[in-house]
């Protein structure tokens, strides 16, 4: 939570992650509270300008209106002023602007006020720009998207991407929980496990983590369970990474939702000399113990 938060403040600062270690000591709840206050602060500065932009945008046609966007405007205006246009006319807008114009202009919408805007856009193009968000690697943005689609847009946006590494980055930066939950419960037994590889792999294991963390219960345990059934070089990854990142908490409630095989699978796979000999052994331990399962 801690480092999704200062890569999000990051973003709304215009600065790299690096230049806010000084923040790393922040409670969770006190960088989000900044990074609202931050970006309400941001768009709020010349709102009553984007609202008569807005206003006048519609004497003009649709089409000569996108065409003096993609000219004279630009797509950070773009972006504040589409966040006050009337949803529909945004909507019509969106079909006919170029993806990769469009693409930026998702970059510069308001969060709080580019809700139903986006809501309005047809389906077939929300995946369109989804995919050239994608392509430019803009998890947070994306994020944004998941926080506020309906389902049967997300499963359409779900089906597009093939690369499971994607969906842990994207699904580190999103904050409606319920939407995450909804997100993960529309993926396969096979998706999921190829996610759980992906992080492994990738060493996105706090990504993985952190997602695991933030949805129900039940949707814990499907996540639970299907990591359990992995090789053991692989759980032992993810303990040595849950310990290095000081994940114990995390990484004991997940395993407190498996289904009884499955703790004997986690419990079998690590009985090994070179776990039992870690220092994550030795940390585990304590957590354990801390919890009062020992």
């Amino acid at each position: 939570d801690r480092q999704a938060e200062l890569t999000k403040l990051a973003r709304v600062l215009s600065a790299e992650p690096a230049a806010l270690g000084f923040l790393e000591e922040a409670s969770v709840a006190s960088l989000r509270e900044f990074r609202q206050l931050a970006t309400h602060t941001l768009f709020d500065d010349g709102r009553e300008t984007f609202r008569r932009l807005a206003k006048l945008s519609r004497l003009l046609p649709v089409p000569l209106l996108v065409r003096f966007t993609t000219s004279l405007v630009g797509p950070e205006l773009a972006g504040r002023v589409a966040s006050e246009m009337d949803p529909d006319r945004a909507a019509r807008m969106s079909a006919e602007l170029p993806l990769d114009f469009l693409g930026e202009v998702c970059l510069h919408l308001d969060p709080e006020r580019s809700r139903e805007v986006i809501r309005g856009i047809d389906s077939s193009r929300v995946r369109d720009v989804c995919l050239e968000l994608l392509r430019r690697r803009e998890y947070i943005c994306m994020a944004r998207f998941v926080d506020i689609l309906e389902r049967g847009v997300l499963a359409q946006m779900m089906a597009a991407i093939e690369d499971e590494t994607e969906l842990l980055k994207i699904g580190f930066f999103v904050e409606d929980k319920a939407q995450l939950d909804m997100l993960i419960g529309l993926l396969s037994d096979e998706r999921l496990e190829r996610l759980i590889l992906a992080a492994n792999q990738e060493g996105l294991w706090p990504e993985a983590i952190a997602l695991m963390s933030h949805v129900r219960e039940e949707t814990r345990a499907r996540l639970g369970n299907v990591t359990a059934r992995q090789a053991a070089t692989l759980l032992h990854g993810l303990v040595f990474a849950a310990h290095a990142a000081r994940l114990w908490p995390e990484l004991l409630n997940i395993v407190a939702r498996m289904g009884p095989a499955e703790q004997l699978l986690v419990v079998q796979k690590l009985a090994t000399q070179e776990f039992m000999g870690s220092p994550a052994f030795t940390a585990g331990f304590a957590a354990l113990q801390a919890r009062g399962a020992l």
